[in-house]
């Protein structure tokens, strides 16, 4: 299944009419702009998104930070870039989007499907 750009204009519009306080469309709208149509994900960093928002970085960050706490988007910490997917879109599991990630991008440094993070790592004095 892919993703048709109708759909993703479809989801946008309605969060739009929600007017939903700190949801910046523009940073939506660059978001899913980044999302692959066969995989589901966009990985880029913030600062691609902010670049093609023309917004700052921070708004970036909140804005995908109030879409996760909303439900709208669901995110996931790996190696590099954070793997970000809408499950209205296509639902997946956490680790799901990781290997799809992997899977776009190639291996790096020739390992495959990094494990997501599922705690930040002990402090070490």
């Amino acid at each position: 299944m892919t993703i048709a750009a109708r759909d993703k204009q479809r989801v946008l519009d309605r969060l739009f009419k929600l007017r939903i306080r700190g949801l910046n469309i523009g940073v939506l709208r660059a978001i899913f702009g980044y999302v692959n149509p066969e995989f589901g994900v966009a990985w880029a960093k913030y600062c691609h998104y902010a670049e093609k928002s023309g917004r700052s970085e921070r708004i970036v960050q909140r804005t995908i930070k109030v879409a996760c706490d909303m439900l709208i988007l669901r995110r996931v910490y790996r190696e590099g870039a954070p793997a970000i997917w809408c499950p209205e879109l296509m639902d997946m599991e956490a680790a799901e989007a990781v290997r799809r990630v992997d899977i776009a991008v190639g291996s790096y440094n020739g390992k495959t499907a990094t494990p997501p993070l599922q705690r930040p790592p002990p402090y070490l004095p």
